[in-house]
């Protein structure tokens, strides 16, 4: 695409939500657990590949990423940030394969190896609408009281 594509992306979160999310806050562990996706922290990636933490951020990002080979997905994430930051980051890749990153775009992982500058940036800004909008959706949080927004 030539343009992040908000108005699809936001039409496939709230049918994602209507469809697999009975509760909020959104728990993406359980999501990934339900669709029956492989999970793996950095610490585990960095102990079976006798290499550091470091070396996997410097690799696929210092957040996480999702691999498809084929068949299923992976979702592997860095878990020695904050909590709502791996939630994010879960929800992001989460947001990739909902929207058929890897699939439409014939690739094993969403890095930016894979694309150019300008394809890459449409995806992740896609990815994070997702994630923003099954985290946050606007209808739910715009009828909170004040003083349960943080």
């Amino acid at each position: 695409p030539q343009l992040a594509r908000y108005n699809g992306t936001v039409s496939t979160a709230y049918n994602f939500i209507y469809d697999n999310i009975t509760e909020f806050p959104v728990n993406p562990f359980k999501l990934i657990s339900k669709f029956k996706w492989g999970l793996l922290t950095y610490n585990q990636m960095a102990k079976e590949n006798n290499c550091t933490i470091e070396d996997i951020c410097e690799c696929l990002g210092t957040d996480g990423y999702s691999i498809y080979n084929g068949t299923n997905y992976t979702i592997a994430y860095n878990n020695n940030q904050p909590s709502k930051r791996i939630n994010f980051t879960l929800a992001h890749e989460i947001g990739h394969i909902i929207l058929n990153h890897h699939k439409d775009f014939n690739v094993t992982e969403v890095l930016k190896d894979n694309f150019t500058q300008e394809e890459y940036k449409i995806l992740e800004n896609e990815a994070n609408c997702f994630a923003r909008n099954i985290l946050a959706p606007a209808p739910l949080s715009q009828n909170l009281p004040s003083f349960l927004i943080v």
